[in-house]
């Protein structure tokens, strides 16, 4: 059986938000099916839910979100974001479209 910290890098992460996904909050393919890389908040029915959201303002929603709900401080947030985002699939090279 795999340890905690195994488990935690197995784990999906979504490829526009960076939030783990967990059964039940994979977003959605035109057909219904779940959407491997994304969350329901990304993703629905085979598109963004957000087409315009460019890599800044995921990473201030990521930072606003983490602050306010998570109670990371301010410098926690935004090392973690501006670390972890921008790796993501949806964000390398600059583009948000991500497929």
């Amino acid at each position: 059986m795999a340890n905690e910290k195994e488990q935690k890098e197995h784990q999906v992460r979504c490829q526009s938000c960076g939030q783990r996904i967990f059964p039940g909050y994979f977003g959605t393919e035109q057909d219904g099916s779940e959407a491997k890389e994304w969350c329901k908040m990304c993703y629905l029915n085979g598109a963004f839910t957000d087409p315009d959201m460019t890599l800044e303002k995921m990473i201030a929603a990521s930072i606003r979100f983490m602050t306010h709900n998570l109670k990371f401080s301010d410098e926690q947030a935004e090392v973690l974001t501006h670390s972890v985002i921008p790796q993501l699939k949806r964000w390398r090279g600059g583009h948000g479209n991500g497929k």
